[in-house]
């Protein structure tokens, strides 16, 4: 610390610190003003007040917060500049101090550009965030919070990110903090076209939260991270060693959901899934084989307080929140995995892949493998390139036919949930919520038909308008080439099984449509016989 002039120091410091409690009369906290606050955090951010130098000091002890002003460049009206620096020159202090504090209030660089205006933006963040004074400028509405939370997150270095991400917040404030957060560090979670969540029905939702309500809340979090540690230490660990992961959290994020479940609310529980699975994948070692030991770690923490006798129907609905979430969370997850972590979610204790996901995933490969040997065999000396058509229409199915790998866990994912829900006795129904019930599972049995539908009948045509290039392939490619038309042979055949086992139970006006469609394809000639007869 520079003190060429210690008594000139201390009395700048009091006086600027009365102009702030002067000016920020109605923003106190208990007996503590905000620009103690913020002072406060200068120095632990800092390390200790040593490491303060005296501008910052000063700068600290003059800050300004309140609900209504994001502590932002003009926060100091140009008569109020005035009277500050006036106050500062009055105190004898050095040109260059009072220099060095006028630009650190007025923020004359960019954050980025000096380490003390970023401490000053950290504390003041800190600040915001710590003493909730983002509630009067948002109010109860969860968009405009998560876009204050997101300028907030913004603004922040990472040790005061840290320092965030551990502070306590209330459930809602907690799911508008993950969608800020994802947002700014993973905004890739938004970009994909948007996933519907199952809607789940009066009755389930009715019993998740009566069995939320018998759980001790100081202690689940721990419970669930225990049993999970049993699942997959490696997850737990992961877990334990993120801030935000901490118990308390583990229990708000789950209140969290609960206060979001209801139909009309669906559409920010699937918001803050998305940031949930992208911040998790991101930073931690979230993948789509954690969901296994994830739903059961959570299911038997939250079932080993329901009583025996309605342990059965706790379980259901517990079991269908599981796969209404993971209906938002697999697909997200699937699509970013190693081979490693996609082979070992296959083999987890949840039929996450199943075998429409893995219909989806062999047809990609296969036309990828088609297509590789099209342009290998092009590029050859005498090589011939096939029609530019064709090339196109491959690459256009490869990416659809990854898409439809997430579009498979999502659907089988909320047909699983809406089938296995708890409802109402038929005697108790009022409103027509029974026939809502059923048209929602039947709308989730006819897309879990039209989606396998769709990859076989582009595995057909794609062999179709693939077969006549045949002649072009290299004879040392030519094993690849059958490779690829056996990978898209066995996902047609997987897909129209799928759709045997799902379009029986379905009902709607598209059904007849989608049978025909569907025996049509069972009439397809030899199609495969011919793609592969390359010698």
């Amino acid at each position: 610390r520079n003190s060429p002039s210690s008594s000139s120091f201390d009395r700048a410091l009091k006086n600027i610190g009365d102009w702030a409690s002067q000016r920020q009369c109605a923003a106190t906290l208990g007996d503590t003003s905000m620009h103690l606050e913020v002072e406060r955090r200068v120095i632990e951010l800092r390390g200790g007040l040593d490491f303060v130098c005296q501008a910052l000091h000063l700068a600290a002890r003059s800050s300004y917060l309140n609900g209504s002003l994001l502590f932002d460049e003009a926060s100091l009206e140009p008569k109020e500049t005035e009277q500050l620096e006036a106050l500062l020159r009055s105190c004898r202090l050095a040109d260059s101090l009072v220099k060095r504090t006028m630009e650190l209030i007025l923020k004359a660089k960019h954050q980025n550009e000096d380490p003390d205006i970023q401490t000053l933006e950290d504390a003041h963040c800190i600040v915001f965030l710590e003493h909730g004074l983002y509630r009067p400028q948002a109010g109860g509405n969860t968009v405009e919070m998560t876009d204050l939370l997101r300028r907030v997150w913004r603004r922040m270095g990472q040790s005061a990110r840290a320092k965030a991400v551990a502070m306590d917040y209330t459930p809602k404030i907690l799911g508008c903090l993950a969608i800020a957060i994802a947002n700014e560090d993973a905004p890739e979670a938004f970009e994909a076209a948007p996933l519907v969540a199952p809607r789940l029905p009066a009755a389930t939702i009715s019993v998740l939260r009566t069995t939320w309500s018998m759980v001790d809340r100081d202690r689940v979090g721990s419970e669930i991270l225990e049993r999970l540690t049993q699942e997959d230490p490696e997850l737990s660990e992961s877990l334990s060693n993120a801030s935000v992961a901490r118990t308390a959290n583990i229990a708000k994020a789950m209140r969290m959901l609960l206060d979001e479940v209801d139909p009309a609310n669906m559409p920010q529980f699937e918001r803050i899934l998305y940031a949930l699975a992208s911040l998790g994948r991101k930073y931690g070692r979230l993948n789509s084989g954690s969901l296994a030991p994830l739903k059961h770690a959570l299911v038997r923490s939250v079932i080993a307080y329901v009583p025996t006798k309605e342990k059965k129907r706790a379980s259901q609905a517990w079991e269908t929140l599981s796969y209404a979430i993971c209906s938002i969370v697999a697909p997200r997850l699937v699509v970013t995995d190693t081979l490693a972590e996609f082979s070992n979610s296959t083999s987890s204790a949840l039929p996450i892949p199943a075998s429409g996901t893995f219909a989806g995933s062999l047809a990609a490969q296969g036309v990828g493998l088609i297509e590789m040997c099209l342009k290998v065999s092009a590029l050859s000396q005498g090589g011939t390139s096939a029609p530019a058509e064709v090339l196109s229409r491959t690459r256009q199915a490869r990416q659809w036919f990854l898409q439809s790998v997430s579009e498979d866990i999502h659907t089988y994912c909320s047909l699983v949930a809406s089938c296995i829900a708890v409802v109402a006795p038929a005697d108790q129904d009022s409103g027509g919520q029974a026939a809502w019930e059923d048209a929602e599972r039947h709308k989730w049995l006819k897309k879990s038909a039209e989606v396998p539908l769709r990859i076989a009948e582009l595995c057909f045509n794609l062999a179709q308008t693939t077969a006549p290039a045949r002649r072009f392939i290299k004879r040392s490619l030519q094993a690849d080439w059958v490779a690829g038309a056996r990978l898209l042979q066995t996902a047609a055949e997987i897909s129209l099984r799928n759709v045997a086992t799902n379009l029986p139970g379905a009902r709607g006006d598209d059904v007849e449509r989608l049978e025909r469609r569907f025996q049509a394809l069972r009439e397809v000639g030899h199609v495969w016989e011919e793609m592969t007869e390359v010698s």
